[in-house]
């Protein structure tokens, strides 16, 4: 589920991550490496060749986003408010109160399962996301214009998602978009502890798929694709190139979360509305 957040750092051992909380702004140090990243390495000047994409609100967008994350908040609520067993949730009677524990967590640190866990809930992860995500999946439909815009492209693709990989499986079907990708990345890969925008997360992945972190001219062969502009941002500190996915239309007013949201549109590569049927104008570079 796409929820603007506030900016985590995080370091980690083994897999396990342990973050701390900053501030909501992107700082001046992460802007400070965009800067840098920017002047050792012109994406523009660089021929990519891995496409990472983001699932919620990148892959499908409008009011299919809308639909598909007011189902999984419910689904949210009704979890916190139904499962007993541990002191934490025994507390939680109502949803009105299940909503004020739950919203700053998932602010702070932008996965449902990792905020509980770090607010000392109990409970079985697994059982948890089941519960949070299956039949979501209703809201999604073949998408045949994107699926002609992700076969067109010659790039190696793959998913780096917050949620679970059985969830990204199980919406590329339903997109009709699941042979498209050689590689899911989840949080079964980044584990509970770390996820988008943590540094770590995006280190495990490109340690992974074989690209130095720490060259931006090495990070510079990908292009990322995003709903969230702190994620991306994060991206494009390390080298990357960067897609900023709107999730508003630009004709509507702007308010709320939105605005924090969308005001980094200049800093990114490209901004489309709709990856099937806008990407080709934005980036016609990725076709070279």
């Amino acid at each position: 589920m796409s929820v603007d957040i506030e900016y985590v750092r995080s370091s980690h051992n083994q897999g396990h991550a342990y973050s701390k909380r900053c501030g909501v702004e992107i700082d001046n140090a992460l802007k400070s490496d965009i800067r840098c990243s920017s002047k050792e390495a012109d994406p523009s000047q660089s021929q990519c060749d891995i496409l990472l994409f983001d699932l919620d609100g990148t892959l499908y967008t409008g009011e299919t986003v809308s639909r598909l994350n007011a189902y999984t908040q419910e689904r949210i609520l009704d979890f916190l408010v139904n499962t007993k067993g541990c002191p934490k949730f025994d507390a939680i009677t109502t949803r009105d109160q299940a909503y004020v524990i739950w919203r700053p967590l998932i602010e702070r640190y932008n996965q449902t399962v990792r905020g509980l866990l770090m607010d000392g809930f109990e409970f079985d992860v697994d059982y948890c996301n089941r519960a949070i995500r299956d039949g979501s999946e209703q809201f999604l439909k073949p998408d045949v214009k994107l699926k002609e815009a992700l076969m067109s492209l010659p790039q190696r693709k793959m998913i780096f998602s917050n949620a679970p990989e059985a969830t990204a499986r199980t919406y590329l079907k339903k997109l009709g978009i699941a042979d498209c990708f050689e590689e899911i990345f989840g949080m079964d890969f980044m584990g509970t502890g770390c996820c988008k925008p943590d540094i770590e997360a995006y280190h495990k992945v490109l340690n992974y798929i074989g690209i130095n972190p720490k060259d931006p001219v090495d990070v510079g062969r990908i292009c990322f694709f995003e709903d969230n502009a702190r994620n991306l941002l994060q991206g494009q500190a390390l080298g990357m190139q960067t897609v900023f996915i709107r999730r508003r239309s630009p004709t509507k007013p702007r308010s709320g979360k939105e605005n924090k949201n969308d005001e980094y549109h200049d800093d990114f590569d490209a901004v489309v509305d709709n990856l099937g049927t806008d990407l080709r104008n934005a980036m016609p570079s990725l076709w070279l």
